[in-house]
């Protein structure tokens, strides 16, 4: 099966944006996950503290 990009100019650089807003709510959730249960993790993301 090929696929073929289909989204260009604007269009495609909103996906783009959606996609990242989508991965940042993921890592947020992880996140919460992570310190709830108090596992220690590094996380390095220019919008997120590093922590451990």
């Amino acid at each position: 099966m090929t696929l073929t990009l289909t989204v260009i100019g604007d269009n495609l650089w909103k996906k783009i944006g959606e996609s990242m807003d989508r991965v940042e709510q993921r890592l947020q959730k992880t996140m919460s996950i992570l310190e709830a249960s108090k596992i220690p993790y590094v996380l390095r993301h220019p919008r997120f503290p590093m922590r451990l």
